[in-house]
């Protein structure tokens, strides 16, 4: 909203040391709002009211494009979200889904500054302000991983330690991971038509760390995964792309996905990121399945001692026999040189180990040094 005010605005009667301002912006009270950044949301935030009494309140749905976790402090004590269950000793919470469109979005008229939630579907956390308390807002680093299993009830899932294995295979403690939302993919009308067709549960699971209950206080509650673990993590879930993933876990996985953890402010990689225009997509990243490698081009050799006329390249297929893109995991080959026998012999030279660009390794210098058989 904007008002406007005096015309001028000076010290003295004389023109030179008059200014002219005669615009001022302001917020209606007991309205909602909305805040969308131009790039990449910032990490920390904080969000006051300036001039209003405590009585006074608006509520503020700050956008969001990566989906991590989002602590939210006021007075430097932790405000759950809405829709947060606590455990008995108030350490920890679990996050309920809700029944309804809108049941956890805090009211304009809560009495409880920093009352939040987090709107997945709008990816938009929506947070009470009032008058004299600043709320703060902080980025956790969190990764998502989800994956289908085939269909089996809810209590068959819950009991068959899918979670700890998955915390096993990414060595993490198992306390770290968290079944965030566990859904049959079936709806209603396809179920009716196909009634015989299998159903499969979609789950995903947050990989995180507990957050703190106060700011203001260190090595008294654990603390959030940091971003360097975690990125040691997820190339772990490209195991998926081998079936190795459904082999550690004891049950078919389809459909991998991830959502790779935010880096923290100020480091190399949060700088690249916030230096690219927002992605507005879908953040969740597929984990491909390989099908097939795939020789698409033979070596050929030269001279002894000199590099192969023609060098080899492998493709990387997925299982529809399309060329598949390593675009959460990186894949490297290495190429060995084995005589008659399937001894592996010393004499290739050149660059043996490269890395997968796209679903391509392309070789350029390999050669041998010595005949044989």
């Amino acid at each position: 909203t904007r008002y406007s005010g005096p015309q001028d605005h000076g010290w003295c009667t004389g023109y030179t040391c008059q200014r002219r301002i005669s615009l001022f912006h302001g917020v209606a009270a007991n309205m909602s709002y909305s805040l969308h950044f131009t790039s990449t949301s910032p990490q920390h935030l904080r969000l006051m009211m300036l001039n209003a009494e405590p009585e006074t309140a608006v509520r503020v749905g700050v956008f969001y494009s990566t989906p991590q976790r989002l602590d939210v402090y006021v007075d430097g004590a932790l405000v759950a979200p809405g829709n947060a269950q606590w455990n008995a000793e108030r350490t920890e919470y679990t996050l309920v889904a809700p029944s309804y469109e809108g049941e956890f979005v805090p009211a304009v008229s809560s009495s409880v500054a920093g009352a939040n939630y987090f709107e997945r579907g709008e990816q938009t956390l929506h947070v009470v302000l009032r008058g004299g308390a600043p709320v703060e807002v902080r980025v956790s680093p969190m990764l998502f991983v989800s994956f289908d299993v085939p269909a089996m009830t809810l209590e068959a899932f819950y009991s068959s330690e899918l979670v700890p294995k998955l915390a096993l295979l990414l060595g993490v403690p198992a306390d770290k991971l968290r079944a965030t939302r566990v859904v049959r993919e079936d709806g209603g009308a396809r179920r009716r038509r196909r009634r015989r067709s299998a159903t499969v549960l979609h789950v995903e699971i947050a990989v995180s760390g507990r957050p703190p209950l106060r700011l203001d206080v260190t090595n008294v509650t654990p603390s959030p995964l940091p971003f360097g673990l975690l990125s040691l993590i997820w190339p772990d879930v490209g195991r998926a792309a081998l079936g190795n993933l459904s082999t550690a876990l004891g049950v078919n996985i389809t459909g991998a996905k991830i959502i790779k953890p935010m880096p923290p402010a100020g480091s190399v990689a949060w700088d690249k990121m916030a230096s690219v225009p927002v992605n507005w997509s879908d953040p969740w990243l597929p984990v491909p399945e390989l099908g097939s490698l795939v020789l698409a081009v033979e070596p050929m050799a030269g001279p002894l001692g000199q590099p192969f006329l023609v060098q080899p390249a492998l493709r990387a297929d997925d299982r529809d026999g399309n060329c598949m893109e390593f675009g959460v995991t990186s894949w490297s080959v290495l190429a060995l040189l084995k005589n008659t026998s399937g001894e592996m012999v010393p004499y290739l030279n050149g660059t043996k180990t490269i890395a997968f660009s796209g679903c391509w390794a392309n070789f350029s210098d390999l050669s041998i040094t010595q005949t044989g058989k």
